[in-house]
């Protein structure tokens, strides 16, 4: 008797579909025939691309997934395929991105033979799956009958509910197909239009009145609070209620440059100076969002008398163990019934800071006209961008570049900030470009750049920029102090000497090349654009730049 693979996996593709899955990644491969051509059947209703490189095709869904916030469907064979997956899922688990890791496998008697692609996949994720979620082996006459059609179809609005409950994040499927995988006549003609697909309605913690109460009774203890917005905050909270909450009780608000709040101060800057660091010391911060990315906001949160943290989930952002209470709660709800019971603070405080970071960016922006290093050439090069542009910033350097010198950018950032790996940056880029129809501006180092060449592969691009820092090794790590042991360059910075002109050429894409002195309006569709940098006299000129802001500053603050 042949197997109903086919049929399994159109149920659960279908019920997918309904529940709002609008794209899929897929990877070639045999064993897992019988689900793309599920996706195959309904591709007038689903996006479906095909990504050779499964490691770069888990990074693609993770863009489009970052994008939409909706659970974004994966597909690859038996064997090391999964495992390509892991980078991407360890990211989507620690960013609680949704995603659907729709596994391909063998069925159990193939196990431990010998059997060719034949590996363990049971729970292969680990604790980075959210859940796993096991599918039977379509062998037997039962799958003709409607139960077990329905059993498949409650199966996947299991699993699409497990992924987009928070905190959301990736869900491993695993399917047991025995061959033969081609669908056969009696599949090929069934009708699954007129299936109905079960529903699994969530729910989100609700906000109690003792919640309230308490946030309020806190807020009016203290009198210099100040709002932190961490990494992915514009996932979590509307932020136009947060900036009125802040404007109507007067508190500051420090945004990280991947929160979604724009433009943001330049306390990467100022909070350099010991001075202000002990000027400005709040009695109260509200963290939404991530652990930022800059270390002397995180000293800044450190300093402080007590830390408060919202979120709609038990996870706990804070790596100073600095959180004294966390508000399980909708952040925008507890927001707009909190405001009512509070008493404003008056300006004094948020002036304060508002002068502090006016004059920060006054000197910074005639430093970055006058001084010209590769933090500066990021800066300009994002400062000049419109508003709401799509600009993704790869991990390391050009992050922390765009965060201390693009303080007067509108645009949209995007990063993977989960575990800051320079693995999949361009394919997560690539896949938010997809997901959202729109240009992205990738902005990665060169390192970053040679871990993930295969994303410029893709059939489907997309309206995609990669611009490369090319330093010439791991500039990042100057910072440190290993720099100062003679084994560093070796061992740590890896030094190296490509040029990426032949790279663009392999992939057709227009190229130029330039310096710290780059304009953004070169920063056109399919063009691969390459700056070249002094890697460690760069930094040594962003550190002097640095110095001499924070000298004027004390001068003209204090």
């Amino acid at each position: 008797m042949r197997p109903y693979n086919f049929t399994i996996a159109s149920h659960f593709v279908k019920t997918l579909i309904d529940l709002g899955v609008r794209e899929a990644y897929i990877s070639p491969g045999s064993r897992s025939t019988p689900l793309t051509l599920a996706f195959a059947r309904f591709k007038e209703k689903i996006l479906t691309r095909v990504v050779f490189d499964e490691r770069s095709s888990a990074f693609h869904a993770l863009g489009a997934a970052i994008y939409s916030n909706v659970p974004v469907a994966l597909v690859c064979t038996s064997g090391s395929a999964l495992a390509n997956y892991m980078p991407a899922v360890v990211e989507a688990f620690q960013s609680e991105i949704p995603l659907l890791m729709l596994t391909a496998d063998r069925p159990p008697d193939l196990q431990l033979t010998g059997s060719n692609q034949t590996m363990n996949q049971q729970n292969f994720f680990g604790h980075f799956s959210k859940a796993y979620v096991e599918m039977p082996v379509g062998d037997s006459m039962q799958w003709k009958q409607n139960n077990m059609k329905k059993f498949v179809r409650i199966r996947a609005a299991l699993a699409f509910s497990l992924a987009n409950q928070d905190p959301k994040g990736p869900v491993q499927v695993n399917f047991q197909f025995r061959k033969p995988l081609e669908p056969h006549e009696e599949e090929r003609s069934a009708l699954l239009e007129r299936e109905s697909s079960p529903k699994i309605i969530s729910g989100e913690p609700s906000l109690t009145n003792e919640q309230v109460r308490e946030l309020a009774g806190i807020l009016n203890q203290v009198k210099r609070p100040l709002f932190v917005l961490g990494p992915n905050a514009w996932r979590i909270v509307d932020l136009t209620i947060v900036e009125k909450f802040a404007r109507n009780l007067g508190i500051p608000i420090f945004a990280d440059i991947l929160s979604g709040y724009t433009p943001v101060t330049a306390h990467v800057t100022f909070l350099q100076s010991r001075k202000v660091m002990e000027e400005i010391r709040p009695d109260l911060v509200i963290h939404l969002g991530k652990v930022p990315i800059s270390k002397e906001l995180n000293d800044l949160i450190a300093t402080s008398q007590f830390k408060i943290q919202i979120s709609k989930s038990l996870r706990l952002h804070d790596d100073r163990h600095k959180t004294d209470m966390l508000f399980v709660a909708k952040p925008n709800e507890i927001l707009e019934k909190t405001e009512e019971q509070v008493n404003p603070y008056g300006q004094d405080w948020t002036e304060k800071i508002e002068k502090l970071d006016r004059q920060t960016k006054s000197l910074l922006k005639q430093k970055m006209k006058t001084s010209k290093c590769e933090g500066t050439a990021i800066g300009n090069l994002v400062n000049e961008t419109k508003e709401g542009e799509l600009i993704f910033l790869g991990n390391s350097l050009s992050v922390r570049h765009a965060e201390q010198f693009g303080v007067f950018s509108r645009a949209k950032f995007f990063g993977n900030r989960g575990v800051s790996g320079i693995d999949g940056n361009l394919s997560t880029a690539h896949g938010i470009a997809l997901g959202s129809g729109r240009k992205v501006i990738a902005i990665i180092g060169d390192l970053a750049m040679l871990h993930d060449m295969n994303a410029l592969a893709s059939r489907q691009r997309g309206k995609i920029v990669p611009i490369v820092i090319n330093n010439q090794g791991g500039n990042i790590f100057t910072r440190l102090p290993i720099s100062e042991e003679r084994e560093f360059k070796e061992y740590f910075y890896t030094p190296h000497t490509f040029r990426f002109k032949s790279i663009a050429d392999f992939y057709g894409m227009d190229y130029i090349q330039t310096n710290v002195e780059m304009r953004q309006d070169i920063a056109q569709e399919n063009t691969f654009i390459e700056i070249i940098t002094e890697g460690q006299k760069d930094e040594r000129k962003r550190d002097e730049i640095t110095k001499q802001v924070i000298s004027s500053l004390e001068q003209s603050f204090f």
